[in-house]
């Protein structure tokens, strides 16, 4: 038996044991189980062999392959279109997410100033309300009296007041009944008029306010030291009567002067 070194060259003449294979068109056993067997070919010389289940690779099986192949390759194309549509619209989203940025911030600032217009709208609603309180308690003096400043009787006649407080030393802060609470309960009506006001400042100069015992302002009185010395006394009269705001109220001076100034005021009117 000749015999060759490993990867020699074939060549014609080669002489060597022959390996035989029995023919045997259709695969089938020529022996029993457990004896040895010899090779089978088909009729065109090829070795008969077992498959995994994917059987022969005949043209069938290719086209087969070559379907699900291209079909994968259909699907890769279709999700190559699907991803860049998504990165089209990654790249629109991103667009709109920065206008959407720049409009929340342009909101803020518009939020900013609305609350610091609705602050100021505020500031001006009390002060409306102020002034309106104030036109309505004009109101209510005009419609006591007519054009001829003669009071209007209803069922009860007006009850002239004349109060004096005897000038005396005020402190800063500290107030003095003119005429109290008491002086106009005990009297017919309920509600004070003030027809005139009569102040005086001796010593020293002094900002005096005329206020109701609620606490309500009715006017203010400033003495500097010039005037302190030319005019101490000032003297105002209301053709129109200024009311007291609330039933069974007086009025009284307060002393918003630093020190301690000697002072003197009367008040004059009528109780109805």
């Amino acid at each position: 038996m000749a015999r060759y070194s490993e990867d020699s060259v074939h060549k014609d003449g080669d002489v060597g044991s022959m390996l035989f294979a029995v023919r045997k068109d259709t695969a089938a056993a020529t022996a029993a189980d457990g004896d040895y067997h010899p090779l089978l070919v088909d009729s065109t010389g090829k070795l008969h062999v077992t498959s995994s289940g994917g059987g022969d690779a005949s043209a069938a099986n290719q086209s087969t392959i070559i379907g699900h192949v291209d079909g994968i390759e259909t699907l890769l194309t279709g999700i190559d279109a699907d991803t860049d549509a998504i990165k089209t619209d990654m790249a629109a989203i991103e667009v709109l997410l920065t206008a959407a940025n720049v409009d929340h911030a342009a909101n803020e600032v518009l939020l900013t100033a609305i609350n610091t217009d609705i602050a100021a709208l505020e500031v001006l609603s009390t002060a409306i309300d102020a002034d309106t309180n104030a036109i309505k308690n004009a109101v209510e003096v005009m419609d006591d009296w007519d054009h001829s400043n003669t009071a209007k009787v209803t069922n009860a006649p007006a009850e002239p007041i004349t109060k004096v407080l005897a000038a005396g030393a005020l402190t800063n802060g500290n107030t003095a009944d003119i005429i109290s609470n008491t002086d106009v309960s005990n009297a017919t009506g309920s509600r004070l008029y003030i027809t005139a006001i009569t102040t005086s400042c001796i010593t020293a100069a002094a900002t005096l306010t005329i206020e109701d015992t609620d606490g309500n302002d009715l006017l203010q009185v400033v003495y500097t030291a010039t005037t302190v010395g030319a005019a101490p006394t000032y003297h105002m009269s209301f053709p129109t009567p200024i009311k007291v705001a609330a039933d069974n109220k007086g009025v009284r001076v307060l002393s918003t002067t630093a020190g301690t100034p000697v002072i003197g005021c009367s008040v004059t009117g009528f109780i109805m």
